[in-house]
């Protein structure tokens, strides 16, 4: 399994000519935004929790290949691919919490 998981992601690196970090972040800023559409921007802090959940699969996928491949156990490699794929659908999803309360604050005012 992890020789195709592998292969997928190489796959996808050489369609989108994107290095892995770019793969990472437009990875969680899509998931986000299917997620905030799909739900008409509620439930964002679940669709956050499901991108943590899913990035860590991946990146213990990533220290597994390169543990039986290599005999490498590096955490500190896999922190940076964690915080690019969080980051920003976090800072997405907290956009989306301060607009809709603005809008709320506008609508009761007038």
């Amino acid at each position: 399994m992890e020789l195709y998981y592998r292969q997928l992601k190489t796959f996808l690196s050489d369609i989108t000519h994107l290095p892995n970090d770019m793969l990472h972040i437009y990875g969680g800023v899509i998931c986000i935004l299917f997620w905030l559409i799909l739900f008409k921007g509620k439930r964002g802090f679940l669709g956050i929790i499901l991108i943590v959940i899913g990035e860590t699969i991946n990146e213990l996928i990533d220290m597994s290949y390169l543990y039986h491949t290599k005999g490498i156990f590096d955490l500190g490699k896999h922190i940076p691919d964690f915080i690019n794929t969080v980051f920003l659908p976090v800072l997405i999803w907290l956009s989306f919490i301060l607009i809709s309360k603005m809008n709320l604050v506008k609508t009761q005012k007038t």
